[in-house]
């Protein structure tokens, strides 16, 4: 073989190889422009549902503690007004009913957790809101005496523990979660049937 025609078929190959790397370039960043997109949306997504259960948490607390409220609420009643308060009521029991099967549609272990929270408040106070429509109501614009004293046990305590539930679920991580399963796993297992 001539040295032209070895030259010939180097610059024919060489073509050949440039061909590709041409349109590989373009491949390249496309390929790459579409994975970012991808999980730029996959993470808005993600963001966007926890945020959504966040609120929903929130909402679902904010039902459970409005329990607490009513015991002063009928402690400080004045004369008149027992059927809005009774009213106040029913709607605090349709907003735990609400959020508790809402959050199962989302997380058995936090319809779970929520309920075992508004459990816990509801009968903690029921004898102390039982006492409390049994003292007279006040009449009309006498001044409320602040009470000094709960007469039930602060429930901070379990309000915590909820909102830790609450975290541990919305972490981005996998540790908080597994935790959580394995501490509802083990309440679970020591709870009396």
């Amino acid at each position: 073989m001539s040295t032209s025609a070895l030259l010939s078929t180097v610059a024919l190959v060489t073509q050949q190889n440039e061909a590709p790397s041409n349109v590989a370039g373009p491949l390249i960043t496309a390929s790459a422009t579409v994975s970012v997109a991808f999980i730029s949306a996959a993470l808005i997504y993600l963001a966007g549902k926890r945020d959504r259960r966040r609120e929903l948490y929130g909402k679902a607390f904010q039902a459970a503690i409005a329990w607490e409220e009513l015991y002063f609420r009928v402690l400080r009643r004045e004369q008149g007004f027992d059927k809005e308060l009774v009213d106040r009521f029913h709607t605090i029991q349709e907003d735990i009913a609400f959020h508790t099967g809402w959050i199962g549609s989302e997380s058995e272990i936090m319809r779970r957790r929520y309920l075992r929270l508004a459990t816990l408040v509801k009968s903690t106070l029921a004898p102390h809101i039982r006492d409390a429509w049994s003292t007279p109501p006040r009449p009309p614009n006498e001044t409320v005496q602040p009470v000094n004293e709960i007469p039930f046990p602060s429930l901070n305590a379990e309000h915590e523990k909820y909102l830790r539930d609450v975290r541990s679920h919305l972490s981005i991580f996998l540790i908080p979660r597994l935790a959580l399963a394995i501490r509802e796993h083990f309440e679970e297992l020591a709870r009396p049937k």
